[in-house]
């Protein structure tokens, strides 16, 4: 068994990696474990895309249950790679668990994060000892079930991204950084899309680390181009036209260099990527506290303060592990943060340095003050508002650069060759110099609940003590190694000693994880209640659920919730199809036209609804919505005018705009029509079918007048109206809702949402989103099937830099499969 054990470890450690993740997330594959706050609102996202594709076999681009309808395309954002990959494997088995393939696509993702962060770890680290204890210390140290999108989503592929920067600059082949751009660009599907500029700042650092540390690999890329090929002269030439015809042909190499088939493919996916983004606010008002209403950017003072925790709060979180459950679970373990101490004074690695430097910026941004404010100004951080809440990066990059310490404390212990130390002369004043900035920093921008505590579980406690007596005991264990006079012998003995107090510790974190979740007990037996079903035509808007199936939903989301975070987002309302007079859950965005049909009549519309939504003595408006009346109508009462400023005008003075309906047209025709006395309403409207994105209902108008078929659902430019299969004219009615004109007689009548660029954009988005997750999935099989037989390829032989480039002994430099 030990022999099992050892050569489990020693030649197949990325395979146990992968079990070790995959057996740490089985409890979470129970039926009772529901996710809550933001992951709840990762998971409705799922759950409406993969029904809209299971009965529809189309993209939800159209919420109509969420603030009077609002377009789908942040929360298609919502949906990670490996969502789309789930989602496929579920339509090709015919599976309709959809929490089910949720959590599939979640452990899919920590599989990415572990096998990423290990395979960094082998570039960064000589020991395989320090390999395997990082990696499943990050594994260990995961937390989602509140907060996958902070937690996990934004961090997950960032392991992954080093590691291909790392390769680039040890072997000067210009694939490599494209490969790092690439997925880099293709994080920002499923996750917090403005967290990307802070990503580039922490690679910029790490990177400016790993140039100081090759920056010999550079100069011959610049030398050569990545071509390889020898093209500067051998002798320096000495006339000021023959030294320009020189550096312009160097230019001219490296810019041929550049040029690789990843760069375009990396560029195109970017460009799509941000295409879909960026227009994603097309006629919407944001209604987010703190953002521009047009443009969703923040203001400085939302930027220093939105999401700062306390500092004690974040003191007990990196110490005691207490915060099982929170907007960022980040205890990543004492060991490492122990390790990442001794590194700062004993470690000369650049890249140590880079990693180290990028982790203290993460914590220093926490505190909001002076150098937060500098950060604010940099390329698009106008729009990032989680300041205290970076420590899912900030955690990880702590235990990137604790393993150096511990990887030069295990190479000590075992009597290897140790690399140079840096002279503290020179390297003590530079930490204090930094520990003192933070400090004046922190005191300047001190608050005065920077003493509460947040976010701690009561049942939390009980494992950070047992954590405290654990390390207590190791303390004294290795104090007796110390002061005996066989610590000679037992040296050896320390990193074991070390592994086990540090999977102790993390294993513990992770079953208080386990004991703290608050399982659904009231799930009924004949309800499935996770089950993709379609979307059901709610006719008139309500105050509550409708059906049984809509009530155990929202029983299962809105259950009481304690020591946690918990908000309840407008994607719940999609999920039970709640259509609801005034929306009862948060809601960040709203349709430009009916937010101004709410803010004419009086309303406030806000993110967090308030009595104030809608107002209370306004029973026209609520008519117009279609609460307690069909949001379908016909129509011959009209109003007509041409401008935006005459149609507010009428509908701030109208007494009742449901029985007259106000159109927007500078339509002649329409305005002709309006003049004529109008005949009672009369006819017929049946709902043949409805989807997220349709609407297609059979229209008999009696009478020998047209009529107009309203529809209380928000009007947006990318709707398109048809009358049997001929498109027609969609003015607004009451400024913010739909109207068609119908003909006398019997119709087939169409309500589509297809922006034809948008349309095109969000299917481009859904196949790279899913080509990623593949191609990251398959990539990570194949490595971990060719290690399994042995047929793992042997590392490229890399350049052979100076010693004193990186400062290491000559000694020193050799395969770090020769030091194990």
């Amino acid at each position: 068994m030990r022999r099992l054990l050892h050569g489990t470890l020693l030649q197949f450690p990325q395979t146990l990696v992968l079990i070790v993740t995959v057996v740490c997330w089985l409890p979470y594959f129970a039926g009772s474990v529901i996710p809550f706050h933001d992951s709840a609102y990762v998971y409705q996202n799922f759950h409406c895309f993969y029904s809209e594709f299971v009965f529809n076999h189309d993209l939800v681009r159209w919420f109509p249950y969420a603030n009077y309808g609002i377009p789908a395309d942040f929360g298609q954002n919502a949906n990670f790679p490996t969502a789309y990959v789930a989602m496929a494997v579920g339509l090709l088995t015919g599976l309709r668990d959809t929490l089910l393939l949720h959590k599939v696509a979640m452990l899919l993702n920590e599989v990415l994060f572990a096998c990423g962060l290990f395979r960094l770890a082998g570039e960064l680290y000589s020991q395989r000892f320090t390999r395997l204890l990082i990696t499943l210390s990050a594994v260990l140290s995961t937390s989602w079930l509140q907060q996958s999108m902070l937690n996990l989503s934004v961090m997950y592929l960032l392991p992954l991204v080093m590691f291909y920067l790392v390769r680039f600059f040890r072997t000067g082949r210009i694939a490599w950084l494209y490969w790092a751009g690439l997925i880099e660009v293709c994080s920002i599907i499923g996750s917090v899309a403005y967290f990307a500029p802070l990503q580039a700042i922490v690679l910029g650092i790490f990177a400016a680390g790993l140039c100081c540390e090759y920056w010999p690999v550079l100069w011959q890329l610049r030398q050569t181009g990545a071509s390889g090929g020898s093209h500067s002269p051998a002798v320096r030439p000495t006339s000021p036209d023959a030294r320009l015809r020189q550096y312009m042909l160097r230019g001219l190499i490296i810019v041929r260099g550049m040029f690789h088939p990843l760069l375009f493919v990396m560029l195109a996916v970017a460009t799509i990527i941000v295409c879909f983004l960026g227009g994603a606010f097309s006629g919407l008002v944001v209604l987010t506290p703190g953002r521009d209403s047009v443009t969703g950017n923040i203001g400085l003072e939302t930027f220093l303060n939105y999401g700062r925790p306390p500092i004690a709060t974040t003191l007990v979180g990196f110490l005691a592990g207490v915060i099982p459950h929170g907007d960022n679970s980040y205890y990543i373990g004492l060991l490492p943060l122990l390790m990442f101490s001794y590194a700062l004074c004993t470690e000369r690695s650049k890249i140590f340095l880079g990693t180290a430097a990028a982790a203290l910026l993460l914590v220093w941004l926490s505190f909001g003050g002076k150098l937060a404010t500098c950060i604010y100004y940099l390329p698009g951080m106008h729009m990032f508002r989680h300041v205290g809440l970076v420590f899912g990066i900030g955690g990880l990059l702590l235990l990137v650069a604790g393993g150096f310490g511990l990887d030069r404390l295990v190479r000590h212990c075992r009597r290897l060759a140790v690399p140079l130390r840096p002279k503290l002369g020179q390297r003590l004043p530079l930490l204090l110099i930094v520990g003192g900035l933070m400090l004046a920093d922190l005191w300047h921008c001190c608050r005065s609940d920077d003493l509460d505590v947040f976010f701690v579980h009561g049942d939390a406690w009980p494992f950070a003590a047992f954590r405290g007596l654990l390390y207590l005991v190791a303390g004294l264990l290795i104090l007796f190694v110390c002061l005996t006079r066989y610590k000679a012998q037992l040296a050896p003995a320390l990193p074991a000693i070390a592994a086990v107090v540090c999977l102790l510790d993390m294993g513990s974190f992770r079953a208080e994880v386990f004991a703290t979740v608050q399982h659904v007990s009231t799930l009924s037996p004949t309800l499935d209640v996770f089950a993709a079903n379609p979307l059901p035509f709610r006719s008139e808007r309500s105050t509550g659920p409708v059906g049984d199936l809509a009530r155990a939903r929202l029983e299962v989301f809105t259950r009481r919730l304690r020591f946690v975070n918990d908000g309840h987002n407008s994607s719940l309302c999609s999920l039970i199809a709640l259509d609801a007079c005034r929306p009862p859950f948060r809601g960040d965005f709203l349709c430009l036209d009916t937010c101004k049909l709410l803010r004419t009549r009086g309303g406030v519309p806000t993110a967090h609804p308030t009595d104030a939504y809608l107002p209370a003595k306004d029973p026209a408006l609520f008519r117009a919505l279609g609460c307690g009346v069909p949001k379908l109508r016909l129509t011959r009462q009209i109003k007509v005018a041409r401008t935006e400023q005459e149609a507010v005008a009428w509908l701030s003075t109208s007494a009742d705009l449901y029985a007259t309906t106000l159109l927007l047209t500078d339509d002649n025709a329409v305005h002709d029509t309006a003049t004529h006395l109008p005949e009672p309403p009369c006819g017929l409207i049946e709902v043949e079918s409805f989807s997220s994105n349709r609407l297609a209902m059979q229209v008999r108008v009696d009478g020998q007048q047209p009529a107009w078929l309203v529809y209380a659902d928000s009007w947006h430019p990318g709707w398109t109206a048809w009358i049997d299969g001929v498109r027609t004219a969609l003015p607004r009615a009451n400024l913010g809702l739909k109207a068609v004109h119908v003909p006398p007689g019997r119709h087939h009548v169409e309500f589509v949402y297809a922006p034809a660029l948008r349309n095109t954009l969000a299917w481009c988005f859904a196949l790279i989103g899913l080509a990623t997750g593949a191609a990251l999935l398959i990539d990570t099989l194949v490595s971990t099937l060719a290690e399994i037989r042995g047929q793992r390829p042997d590392p490229p032989v890399l350049p052979v830099l100076p010693a004193s480039s990186v400062g290491y002994p000559a000694r020193d430099r050799q395969p770090c499969q020769s030091t194990s």
